[in-house]
Order: C-alpha cells, then structure tokens, then sequence
C-alpha cells in the first residue's frame, strides 16, 4: 500500500486471527528502477523468487485494457 502522504510503501498481512501487521518497507520518493534493482538483488541474495513477476504483469495489463475497454463503450 502506498501512502502519498507519509510517502511510505508498505505490506499489510493480516493473520487467521483477522489481526492486520503493517510492514512499511521504504520511506520517500525511490527511484522505479532503484526499486527494480534492489529487489533484483534481494532475489538473488536470498535466492528467492520475486515479490512480482511476469505473470502478475500479464494480469495488470489484461486488468487495464479491460478498463479502458470498458470505459470506451
């Protein structure tokens, strides 16, 4: 979740329990491709695979042409 008053980006996990932890994982104005290469980084590092990938960018996009289809008719 992005604030763009605090300017913080943060994950919001909620438990079974329906308790919500709130983890703010950068403060400020980053740089995409900053952002893009830090998390490159940490998948390699922690030998992980990453928060996001091509798959989730295929959905977006479905997602958005979806809209503006919608809202051209």
């Amino acid at each position: 979740m992005y604030d763009e008053v605090e300017q913080t980006l943060s994950i919001e996990r909620k438990s079974a329990a329906g308790a919500i932890d709130r983890e703010i994982i950068l403060h400020g104005h980053p740089r995409p491709l900053t952002l893009e290469l830090m998390e490159f980084l940490r998948c390699v590092e922690d030998r992980q695979p990453p928060l996001s990938d091509g798959r989730d960018a295929l959905k977006v996009i479905e997602l958005i042409e979806t809209a503006m289809a919608s809202d051209a008719a």
